[in-house]
């Protein structure tokens, strides 16, 4: 018994051993104070920090290294014009002053202990910060409260630091001086992760839904990460949001169609013996006399985390140019909130605007109302505006993190209640920090919506009209849209995008997807990786074909359906071609497409991309530009040379 508590003794010895090792790495376990300031100079240090001169760092292509943070008073509103100092072993080495939007930013920073101090008028604060090298070390600050003199004259700031991180697991991957364009996080971003789909064998299930998503979110959010310098997380790239997000000019359905359908198979470009199925859905442009009219309610978050530039000045200056667009049947109103507060900012119909941009003007971070109600005003104002057979939605702008002031069940079955009354849900997410993703994909399920990221305002622009105008036509109700592989044509499949759904029994499959409404103007596309029957190439867990049939060269294509305004449900069927062409033959939206999903697939990390290179990948989506009247597809190529040099340096 002498023996095991010894034993144990030591163990513990061991172990505070070891924990001591590591908390000084973590920079908020390090000391901090604060300085009672007689006077606003700047160069006044606390008695307990000795400084005994300046050597400012001038060469910023030496280290790349930053220290950053974000400064915000007990509200959570930035804070500028705010002095700060840097002073490594005595020595000041560098200064800054927080921006318009409480960031500061300490460049070329090498590694070593630092402290950190912030002046105020009344008041200063330290911390000192263990900087790793090429790392980016993150230290905020907030008011907490103010403290008033008896005779209500004055007030002095008390500063607390807020929780600050040290990353080293992102270095910062530029070249030379970095500006950053926006705070860094002030908490972690949120994704939900997207895993790579495994391969199904047709003998056991030859049917498969195609799961319609017209979000584009991961495209843009990708965008955002390259053109700050920042290779993406592998759980926010989401595949079928990257191909999605381009205009292919699929053929336009004939006749009353409501949509048209265009397959074609190819080799995939780093596997040439597996093939690669894409499937487009193009619905008809809006019929003029059938265009509806909407009922718009805009949802804006003003709470301290909108605060920053991309964020509540990029809604407004999006909701300033879009409101312009408003036709005369159209209705539109503007609701605020703040934590579980909510009010009418103003309401306008496409006949008169001023209302509307009286609204527009009024939204400001942190803003507070004397007669409020709960989040559920908002649905409360779709209902009153509601238009019969009209465009019923409720666009809410946020950067994710948001309280409404009830659970999340709560607000879910709120927004599933409006869903089924009529009125569907469409989050817009803004700026980076305090991005929530799961937040906002789970709201627009839930909602029968769409939801989408901003990152600039050409994009606010493009998602706002592609929203309510692109889809002013309802033509089908309930799709489900199902594909069926005939024996011998494939000995494997995977669907190349995300799908959360885990029924795999045939018809039961497709039933379980939920239906969506099929709109005007809309293009959805699908990517199917398949190995052909004849392959020798052995997949673990998929048996092997018995029976190859070469002349079996079709798919057939299964919808179901119901009429806007009936309750009867519909079914019809149309059988594709699967025969694979050489890929040098096949049509530049589909080499451009394919050059998409293998960028997704590389970032991804799939198991099977390793084949796959930037320069292939350029090289493809160059010589497929095809027509580009946006821009877009040029954009892409950018993309593509920007994260060929990230990942070089």
């Amino acid at each position: 018994m002498r023996n095991i508590a010894l034993l144990l003794i030591s163990i513990l010895l061991l172990f505070s051993q070891s924990l001591q090792a590591v908390v000084p790495a973590f920079a908020g376990k390090l000391p901090v104070g604060s300085f009672d300031a007689k006077l606003s100079a700047s160069t006044i240090v606390p008695d307990e920090i000795q400084t005994t001169g300046e050597d400012l760092i001038t060469d910023f292509t030496l280290h790349k290294g930053q220290i950053s943070g974000v400064i915000r008073d007990q509200y959570g509103l930035a804070k500028s014009e705010l002095q700060l100092i840097l002073i490594k072993d005595g020595v000041i080495v560098s200064r800054t002053t927080s921006d318009a939007g409480g960031t500061y930013l300490f460049n070329g920073i090498a590694k070593g202990d630092y402290t950190l101090v912030l002046y105020h008028i009344y008041r200063c604060i330290w911390r000192r910060i263990r900087h790793q090298e090429n790392s980016l070390s993150i230290a905020n600050f907030r008011v907490m409260r103010y403290d008033i003199y008896q005779d209500g004259t004055a007030k002095t700031a008390n500063w607390e630091i807020a929780p600050g991180r040290i990353f080293r697991e992102r270095p910062i991957p530029v070249a030379g001086p970095y500006a950053a364009p926006q705070p860094p996080p002030y908490e972690p971003e949120e994704y939900i992760p997207s895993m790579p789909s495994s391969f199904i064998s047709p003998l056991e299930y030859e049917i498969t839904p195609l799961p319609f998503n017209g979000n584009t979110a991961g495209y843009s959010n990708l965008r955002r990460h390259l053109n700050h310098g920042i290779i993406p997380p592998q759980q926010s790239i989401r595949l079928e949001e990257l191909y999605n997000y381009f205009d292919y000019y699929y053929p336009k359905a004939s006749g009353e169609e409501p949509y048209s359908i265009t397959t074609e198979v190819a080799p995939a470009p780093w596997n040439q013996k597996r093939d690669l199925l894409m499937i487009g859905v193009k619905t008809r442009d809006s019929l003029p006399k059938a265009s509806r009219a909407a009922n718009l309610v805009f949802l804006v978050d003003v709470s301290g985390s909108m605060a920053t530039e991309h964020k509540l000045p990029m809604v407004k200056e999006a909701l300033w140019q879009f409101v312009g667009q408003l036709r005369p049947g159209d209705r539109l109103a503007i609701v605020a909130y703040n934590a579980d507060q909510a009010w009418l900012l103003g309401a306008a119909n496409g006949d008169d605007l001023q209302s509307a941009y009286q609204a527009i003007e009024l939204l400001e971070p942190g803003a507070t109302a004397t007669q409020h109600h709960d989040i559920s005003l908002a649905f409360d104002i779709a209902r009153e505006q509601f238009i019969f057979k009209g465009q019923n939605r409720i666009i809410h702008c946020s950067d994710g993190d948001f309280s409404f002031g009830m659970t999340s069940i709560e607000l879910e079955n709120l927004v599933v209640e409006q869903a089924d009354y009529g009125i569907s849900f469409h989050p817009l997410g803004f700026g980076m920090g305090q991005y929530r993703d799961p937040n906002l994909r789970n709201l627009a399920q839930n909602g029968q919506g769409s939801y989408a990221y901003i990152d600039n305002l050409q994009e606010a622009q493009r998602t706002l009209h592609n929203l309510v105008y692109q889809g002013s036509d309802l033509l089908l109700e309930d799709l489900q849209m199902s594909l069926r592989f005939p024996d011998g044509i494939v000995k494997a499949y995977r669907y190349l995008g995300f799908t959360n759904d885990s029924s795999t029994s045939d018809m039961d499959t497709q039933l379980s997807f939920p239906g969506i409404k099929l709109e005007s103007g809309r293009s959805y596309t699908f990517f199917f990786e398949l190995v052909p029957g004849a392959s020798k190439e052995q997949i673990p867990g998929i048996p092997e074909v018995n029976i190859f049939k070469p002349e079996a060269s079709s798919i057939r294509i299964r919808a179901i359906y119901r009429q806007p305004g009936s309750m009867i449900r519909k079914s019809s069927s149309r059988i594709f071609t699967c025969k694979s062409k050489a890929l040098e033959n096949s049509s530049e939206r589909f080499r451009f497409a394919a050059a998409v999903l293998g960028f997704g697939l590389k970032l991804q990390g799939d198991p099977d991309s390793s084949a796959i290179t930037w320069q292939m990948l350029e090289n493809m989506a160059t010589n497929s530009l095809g027509e580009d009247h946006s821009g877009e597809r040029a954009e892409f190529i950018r993309l593509l040379g920007k994260v060929k040099e990230l990942q070089e340096q």
